[in-house]
């Protein structure tokens, strides 16, 4: 299973990091070139496992062959073999439908480009948004022309 570090990086920007990761395999009939219908859950895996300390989640970076393949990378990804993911589906889905997350899993989740958390991120971006951490030449207090259509995009697409 591999978790591209770009796909990370901008749902913790837009605080929408997922605290779990499913994999599903899907049947391909390669004489018709085409999907058969079957799927195969493979397994799960939590967000508290993306990191380089976890034993079973390999840092693969753009330009490495996948380990096993002869396919080379196109981005910097987290990568848990199957074998090493959640396999009990009924318990997954009693766990996800009876406990509650904790919010720290995502809020403290580490950016693996810059090693901020999605606090750290989102005060920063605030910040940016609101002028406090910047001086905005020729108006105190004002957000920039910049800033504001920034906003204006989020709100337009649900993103707050």
């Amino acid at each position: 299973m591999l978790i591209e570090w770009n796909k990370l990086k901008f749902r913790q920007r837009d605080n929408n990091l997922s605290h779990l990761y499913v994999m599903f395999s899907v049947a391909w009939d390669r004489i018709a070139d085409c999907p058969t219908g079957l799927v195969s859950y493979e397994g799960a895996v939590s967000l508290s496992r993306l990191n380089s300390k976890c034993k079973t989640t390999k840092v693969l970076r753009k330009g490495n062959v996948i380990p096993g393949t002869h396919t080379t990378l196109q981005a910097d990804n987290y990568g848990i073999q199957f074998s090493d993911l959640y396999k009990h589906l009924n318990h997954l889905v009693h766990h996800l439908t009876t406990k509650e997350p904790p919010e720290s899993l995502t809020a403290e989740f580490l950016n693996p480009y810059t090693g901020q958390t999605t606090v750290q991120i989102l005060t920063a971006s605030e910040l940016d948004e609101t002028g406090s951490g910047k001086a905005d030449a020729g108006t105190k207090g004002e957000p920039s022309i910049l800033s504001t259509m920034a906003s204006w995009t989020r709100k337009l697409i649900g993103n707050k």
